[in-house]
């Protein structure tokens, strides 16, 4: 079975002549590239392949990778707009309070006033304030402040409090896109 990876970057220009790239985190954590030693990067045609990673450090708003087997700019420049991947295997534990977005993926969303499920956690973004869980239940969506008092994580499930009329006000159709 294939160790699953997740996408947390994507590869920008080239750095330097000796095979370096820049990388654009997808979301939070700059630094989870400097607590994996192997990536996988897959490329716009197709191409995934693994590399081991041989430096890391922050340039900017972005990060600078050094990988075994790219040795030159003209090999680093080939994988252009690529997709970063890392292991899940390889990401270090967090505190108790505190998941990597796959791990909520997909858990049951359930309203902490009825016992009822209400959908399940799709994805989740940062809106500048807080993180936000997006819930999907069919065809719709909502959103949750993944915040405390409103949404919690207990037994593989994550508990919601919204105020009244939070869910009606943010659902709204999946688009195909989405889908």
């Amino acid at each position: 079975m294939a160790e699953e990876t997740l996408a947390v970057a994507k590869v920008g220009r080239s750095h330097g002549l000796k095979g370096e790239f820049r990388v654009w985190m997808l979301s939070e954590g700059a630094d989870t590239l400097e607590h994996t030693r192997r990536l996988v990067l897959e490329a716009d045609d197709g191409r995934r392949q693994e590399f081991a990673i041989r430096a890391v450090r922050s340039a900017g708003r972005g990060v600078i990778v050094r990988v075994e087997g790219i040795r030159f700019r003209d090999e680093a420049e080939a994988w252009k707009h690529a997709v970063v991947h890392v292991f899940a295997a390889d990401l270090p534990e967090l505190p108790d309070d505190e998941w990597y977005e796959f791990e909520l993926r997909g858990l049951p969303v359930v309203l902490v006033a009825t016992g009822e499920v209400v959908g399940e956690v799709e994805s989740i973004f940062d809106n500048g304030g807080h993180d936000v869980l997006v819930v999907v239940d069919g065809d719709t969506e909502f959103q949750v402040p993944f915040v405390d008092g409103m949404a919690e994580v207990e037994d593989e499930r994550v508990l919601i409090d919204p105020p009244e009329g939070l869910i009606e006000v943010t659902r709204s159709a999946r688009t195909e896109a989405r889908k």
